[in-house]
């Protein structure tokens, strides 16, 4: 699984700048339509308090092990296992159960009522966005392998899906039925999360299926 780092790094950067562009491009064409065709109230509570609430909980959960796994795996290699790293990644999962807890209660509770219309819509919008973190960090272990042997493509490939699964869902919902714009969204994040489970795991079941072949036809 050795991989070059340099040239695979370049190619990180590349596929970056493209992905960020296209996903700058799809995002505001939605904040378009949804200002034109929604409201801005729908707007704001979609991009501020949902997404806020789904990059808090992911970053308050993975953040420290991500990093203190990459730190591992680069400097004190000697130090700990392989096994010993996918089992701290999947301390994110039951991480951000307990983080959920607090946080989706402060944004329910404490932060400013959103207008009584979409009350109830706005609270399965929290409790979904929790949830779809809770799922994507169970596949945070393939991701972090995926990230240190720098398989640039099926990261770039997953993020992409993730995000058109995501437009494309929500913009089917809402196109039938615009009063249900922030169900609309959260669905959409739980049935996008999917593709990064799938993706993952599907990944990585023929990776090491082809690996393992190519090693009885070697032997």
């Amino acid at each position: 699984m050795e991989r070059n780092v340099l040239h695979s790094s370049i190619l990180s950067g590349a596929f970056s700048i493209i992905f960020q562009v296209l996903c700058r491009i799809l995002t505001f064409a939605i904040n378009a339509f949804i200002v034109r065709n929604v409201g801005r109230d729908v707007l704001g509570i979609m991009n501020v308090r949902l997404l806020l609430l789904e990059s808090t909980l992911l970053f308050l959960s993975r953040e420290a092990f991500n990093r203190a796994g990459l730190s591992a795996t680069t400097q004190q290699r000697s130090k700990c296992s392989w096994a010993q790293l996918i089992n701290q990644m999947w301390l994110t999962a039951p991480t951000c159960i307990v983080i959920s807890i607090p946080c989706v209660y402060t944004w329910l509770h404490l932060l400013s009522p959103v207008e009584e219309q979409y009350k109830v819509q706005y609270q399965f919008g929290c409790y979904a966005m929790a949830l779809s973190c809770i799922v994507e960090l169970c596949a945070e272990a393939p991701s972090f392998v995926t990230q240190v042997f720098c398989f640039v493509r099926v990261r770039i490939v997953l993020n992409t899906l993730h995000i058109l699964v995501r437009s494309a869902v929500f913009l089917w919902i809402v196109i039938n039925d615009k009063n249900v714009a922030i169900n609309a969204f959260a669905i959409a994040q739980l049935m996008s999360t999917a593709t990064i489970i799938f993706g993952n795991y599907g990944f990585f079941y023929f990776y090491i299926r082809r690996l393992n072949q190519h090693k009885e036809q070697s032997d």
